[in-house]
């Protein structure tokens, strides 16, 4: 979306939106960029809704920026990526 932004600074990406507005800070850890999501309270991890998609090796590949379908799934097998399933028998369709 037009106008937000993210500030790459003191070991954190900063992203806010078009007013200034502080969105959300993610830590860089290890080199990454990486958001761990933690209910605040035990209500909100009770009330959540989750919907569970199995994901083609193409859907993954498209969805992380047209990495290479090999290395995006050998993040899954890593567990560097994670929240996710990978059909692990689908192939890149090119």
């Amino acid at each position: 979306m037009a106008g937000y932004s993210a500030l790459l600074k003191d070991h954190r990406c900063t992203i806010s939106d078009p007013h200034g507005l502080v969105l959300g800070q993610v830590p860089l850890v290890e080199g990454l960029y990486k958001h761990v999501y933690a209910p605040e309270t035990a209500e909100i991890a009770e009330t959540a809704n989750l919907t569970w998609k199995v994901l083609s090796l193409d859907d993954l590949h498209r969805r992380m920026g047209h990495i290479s379908p090999n290395f995006a799934k050998t993040l899954v097998k890593d567990k560097q990526v994670t929240g996710l399933t990978l059909d692990m028998t689908s192939e890149a369709l090119f």
